[in-house]
């Protein structure tokens, strides 16, 4: 990694004696046990007849996703589209968006 001039901050393996079980890989977390990337929501979403779904609160969900590497593309696929057909239709920001849209892409 010296030849090309690779500067390791950091190392882990999923086969370390060490006792951690998450590690942020890339801005996701990485499970080291079962070997798995996850990422996490917002833990206050929430998505009732108090708070309905507007395009704010999907750009907000959309947004809150960090992945440089493009990992949770085909999750957020379907959010997108959401909000691409939100935008078509000229809803506005703060509009509950048409249950016909949400029962399209059967997102929430």
């Amino acid at each position: 990694m010296k030849e090309g001039a690779f500067e390791l901050g950091c190392w882990a393996s999923n086969d370390s004696e060490e006792d951690q079980d998450m590690q942020m890989v890339l801005g996701l977390s990485w499970d080291v046990v079962s070997d798995e990337l996850s990422c996490k929501l917002p833990s206050n979403l929430d998505c009732t007849q108090e708070r309905p779904v507007t395009k704010w609160l999907q750009l907000f969900v959309i947004n809150s996703v960090y992945d440089p590497i493009g990992f949770t593309v085909p999750a957020l696929l379907l959010p997108k589209l959401l909000m691409q057909e939100a935008w078509r239709g000229k809803i506005g920001c703060d509009e509950v968006l048409p249950v016909e849209l949400e029962h399209k892409y059967r997102l929430w």
